[in-house]
């Protein structure tokens, strides 16, 4: 498979390390010294973009133009995914906020541990997340699905607050805690018991490796290409 690959930061580097490990021709690399034209794809079989929230549309709406497929891990423009839906008829488009299968599998038990704590009104459910100094996004799209998913199951719970005014969390806010300056990321699900003294605390914990979403980001190229999918999230077609 011919592979053009759309950012050469840290994961663009890794996925064109991985793709050529496997055996897969890594035809072009596009970056900011080096920006995409859609005639520039006519070659490829299949696009791979990890950029920033700032460049992500424009390299969408040249695989449209192109009719290529693309493979998107940069977050960041999901308010735009009913425009590219109807534009994006000769195109495959799959993207994720991660693709670490641990990732995927953790999603699945957060989502069946926000079914649990819907009637469980004693605790008060929060996400902690951790960042090297370099993460570009804070909160992560990682952590803000996580979010969703935890909004989308548990009434009580109305809006995400990150920076609770002088240190308060409104009781009906998902609270997304963010530190800074760790060497590694990770994410934690935790919940609060409301009516102990100090707070009680369950941590399940989900830690990326260096390598950990390169296979299902170079795997997901033939999923794309294939037609087994058109406009999709990771998640519906790893189930």
């Amino acid at each position: 498979m011919r592979i053009a690959l759309i950012g050469f930061g840290k994961m663009g580097r890794e996925i064109d390390a991985v793709a050529r490990e496997q055996g897969e021709t890594v035809a072009h690399i596009f970056d900011s010294k080096h920006p995409l034209k859609p005639e520039m794809l006519a070659d490829v079989d299949v696009c791979i973009e990890f950029t920033k929230p700032t460049a992500v549309l424009t390299h969408i709406y040249a695989a449209i133009e192109a009719k290529q497929d693309i493979v998107v891990g940069t977050t960041g423009w999901y308010d735009h995914v009913p425009d590219l839906q109807a534009k994006a008829r000769e195109s495959g488009i799959l993207y994720s906020p991660n693709f670490s299968l641990g990732m995927n599998i953790f999603q699945r038990i957060v989502t069946r541990a926000a079914e649990l704590m819907q009637n469980a009104s004693d605790y008060d459910p929060f996400i902690h997340e951790e960042h090297h100094r370099h993460k570009a996004d804070s909160p992560s799209g990682t952590a803000m699905r996580l979010a969703g998913i935890l909004l989308e199951k548990i009434d009580r719970k109305k809006a995400v607050q990150t920076q609770p005014p002088s240190g308060k969390i409104e009781s009906n806010a998902l609270h997304v805690r963010v530190d800074h300056g760790h060497a590694h990321g990770g994410i934690r699900f935790r919940s609060r018991q409301h009516r102990t003294s100090p707070y009680r605390e369950e941590s399940p914990r989900v830690r990326f490796g260096r390598t950990c979403r390169c296979p299902l980001v170079t795997r997901s190229p033939w999923r794309v290409h294939d037609g087994r999918c058109g406009f999709v999230v990771l998640e519906k077609i790893y189930d």
